[in-house]
């Protein structure tokens, strides 16, 4: 039975207009900017690796994976990651990555996390879901990687809002009432998974050729209406900075890790 705060967190990605990032068509479109973004969240990745516990001997899971952004530094420190991701066009450019940095014990596997079976996987130590848990059924979600872990399970969302009232009103959203963490805490919760929760702040950066690259990508990114076009050229203006040639859009944001053990003599760092 679906519990209040997942009927909750369902209803908020409908008034919110995030249905659309249950999709992998979607994170096909975004794969390229996506995978060109990386090195400008090294803040984030160092942030999570270093709050996740881990054995050379182990195998992990990247549940939506992505194009690796955390898988490859994972894959230098275990035996095996199985990488996870509906979108093929996202594996594919982890792939890529992967060949270039030498690494050949990642195993991609085009699936969303809600439909794998265990018979998809070998043993699997620790269970990881990086900021992509957009699905409708999240209890199935959660159970599924309780369920794979042998060791331990972390969760990163988002502590803070990611976009401020303004860029909300030109995409045409409305705002969470609370940080996807807090949505995501509660429901574990309310499936009896005693979690523990740690919250630090990271600092993200997106650079742009132009403003006109700019107004592009994020037009295409967040699927703002044509006429808000001038609008997003407005914002992005009083935002963006200029930096050894590029413009920035730097901001702050809160991330959180949710984690547990399998293990109850085993403390998690």
């Amino acid at each position: 039975m679906t519990g209040p705060w997942a009927r909750r967190r369902r209803d908020m990605l409908r008034k919110t207009r995030r249905m659309e990032l249950c999709r992998p068509a979607f994170w096909d479109r975004q794969a390229a900017e996506f995978d060109g973004d990386t090195a400008l969240m090294k803040d984030l990745t160092d942030g999570q690796m270093e709050r996740i516990r881990l054995s050379p001997e182990w195998a992990v899971l990247d549940a939506g994976a992505g194009t690796g952004r955390l898988t490859i530094p994972l894959a230098r420190r275990v035996r095996t990651v199985h990488a996870l991701d509906p979108s093929p066009a996202m594996l594919d450019l982890l792939k890529t990555r992967a060949a270039k940095e030498g690494l050949d014990n990642i195993r991609c596997l085009a699936k969303p996390l809600e439909k794998l079976a265990g018979k998809d996987l070998d043993g699997v130590d620790v269970a990881i879901a990086s900021f992509s848990l957009f699905m409708i059924d999240i209890e199935k979600a959660l159970r599924t990687l309780d369920g794979i872990a042998a060791e331990s399970v972390y969760l990163f969302l988002s502590a803070s809002r990611s976009k401020d009232d303004d860029l909300l009103d030109i995409i045409g959203r409305t705002a969470s009432p609370w940080p996807d963490c807090v949505y995501v805490e509660n429901i574990l919760r309310e499936m009896g998974i005693p979690a523990r929760r740690d919250i630090w702040p990271y600092i993200i950066r997106q650079r742009y050729g132009s403003i006109e690259d700019a107004v592009a990508r994020m037009t295409v990114s967040y699927g703002i209406p044509p006429e808000n076009g001038g609008r997003l050229e407005a914002y992005l203006r009083k935002k963006l900075t200029e930096e050894a040639g590029t413009l920035t859009l730097t901001s702050v944001r809160k991330a959180a890790v949710l984690w547990w053990t399998k293990r109850r003599n085993t403390e998690p760092r």
